[in-house]
């Protein structure tokens, strides 16, 4: 089986139910996928995801979010403040892309909305694990569904 590379990007801090399902994929993979990662600079679960730090960028602009929340989900002012930080997204994936190469990437969750919509600007192939019970947005529903087309 051919080598795929993949950039796997995680919305999360700390141990949770989106870590341990993706520490649970990321277990299970096939043999021959070589692992990049986009995490958070003050991110906890670089161990729990077995991600070696060669191959390993640590953000201090990566949005987290928890995304078990019930109703509405977040209110305009954090919308607002992570809009803010997703300006870094683009030049983020592109300088990645280039040092890494990656062939594919993962989104552990529906709300990393900014990097679906540069990852079509770039054409990066990427495909989202969603799992949240939050209520997205129909902003952020019509920026996914343009991101996938």
């Amino acid at each position: 089986m051919a080598e795929m590379r993949v950039l796997y990007v995680n919305h999360t801090n700390s141990p949770s139910g989106a870590a341990i399902s993706f520490s649970t994929l990321l277990r299970n993979l096939p043999p021959g996928i070589q692992r990049f990662f986009l995490l958070h600079r003050r991110s906890l679960l670089a161990e729990q995801f077995a991600a070696l730090p060669e191959n390993t960028h640590r953000d201090w602009f990566l949005p987290i979010y928890h995304t078990t929340l019930y109703g509405e989900g977040m209110g305009i002012g954090l919308q607002a403040f992570h809009l803010a930080k997703a300006a870094a997204v683009l030049p983020t994936l592109a300088w990645l892309r280039h040092r890494w190469h990656f062939d594919v990437m993962h989104l552990n969750e529906i709300v990393l909305v900014a990097h679906a919509a540069c990852a079509r600007l770039l054409k990066i192939p990427t495909l989202v694990h969603v799992r949240t019970t939050l209520d997205p947005s129909r902003r952020a529903l019509r920026v996914m569904e343009w991101a996938a087309e």
